[in-house]
């Protein structure tokens, strides 16, 4: 009569059983190491001791000795039991091993046939058949490219203005496609904007000539040296259109007007640094204004 063979999930709940045997294994061992420690005590007890109490501590002793043997027995059948599992552990794993390899290989043979992976001859041969093609592009006659000319949006400079290291597109309010058209006749950094000739601009890009003087005047505001795009913008609202309306607002003006901007838009905190610093901030802007007036 043949017995059929156990499954993995059978086999994978010994490893419950494996661990309480091993809870059963240690605790062996602990009453097998006390016994020998009140074995090593009743051996060490005084002569007139062991003649008083002789009887009483033999029949101790003998209880000892067979409560050691006893679980001497016990641990040799445990050890045999958990080697036998472990035997087994090791079967099952090495099955799920097995399976697991055998489901990658099935998985990857038919994402073969589906074309998700090609091996390395056929990526060789797709390789070397794209360097071909280009081969052959490259031999191939073909007219010159002639790029056509870019628009003059540049105007002759009539003054100096500080040099500006931000993008068109960190200006407050612009369109993603304003700043398409600008970067499509060159204008990349928003000081480019104060050299521009905004009709060339305008007739190069479609842009309205009142939206290009705004978006100038931006830029001129966010080319000073402490003006961010934000605050540009607030500035630009309070009738500030460049460096010189800036000077001729003075810095108690201008500090008016960024206190103003911090209790619009801080909280108490905020508004309480503002207050402490906004002074010397003004007077630093007008500094760096004064050079390019």
């Amino acid at each position: 009569m043949t017995t059929s063979k156990p499954t993995i999930t059978e086999r994978m709940d010994d490893r419950n059983r494996l661990a309480l045997l091993w809870k059963a294994f240690e605790e062996a061992e602990l009453r097998i190491g006390e016994l020998e420690s009140e074995l090593d005590r009743r051996r060490a007890a005084p002569a007139a001791q062991a003649v008083r109490e002789a009887p009483r501590e033999r029949v101790d002793v003998d209880d000892a000795q067979e409560g050691r043997a006893a679980a001497e027995k016990a641990r040799e059948e445990l050890t045999r039991t958990l080697m036998l599992l472990k035997r087994e552990h090791e079967d099952v794993l090495r099955e799920l091993a097995e399976e697991r390899a055998a489901r990658a290989r099935v998985q990857w043979e038919r994402d073969v046939a589906n074309g998700l992976f090609v091996s390395s001859e056929a990526s060789v041969r797709q390789l070397e058949d794209k360097l071909r093609a280009l081969e052959a592009w490259a031999r191939e006659p073909r007219a010159p490219i002639v790029l056509a000319p870019r628009a003059r949006v540049l105007a002759p400079a009539s003054r100096l203005y500080p040099i500006d290291a931000n993008r068109v597109g960190e200006i407050h309010g612009v369109r993603p496609d304003e700043v398409a058209a600008l970067r499509g006749v060159g204008i990349n950094f928003a000081d480019a904007l104060l050299y521009a000739d905004l009709a060339a601009v305008h007739g190069a890009t479609g842009i309205g000539l009142p939206r290009l003087a705004k978006l100038r005047g931006l830029a001129e505001l966010m080319a000073i040296r402490g003006i961010g795009p934000e605050w540009a913008e607030w500035l630009y609202r309070s009738g500030l259109r460049g460096i010189d309306d800036v000077v001729q607002a003075g810095a108690e003006g201008l500090e008016a007007l960024l206190l103003t901007h911090a209790k619009a838009t801080m909280d108490e905190h905020g508004q309480r640094l503002a207050q402490r610093t906004l002074s010397a901030r003004a007077e630093a802007i007008l500094a760096a204004c004064r050079p390019h007036v």
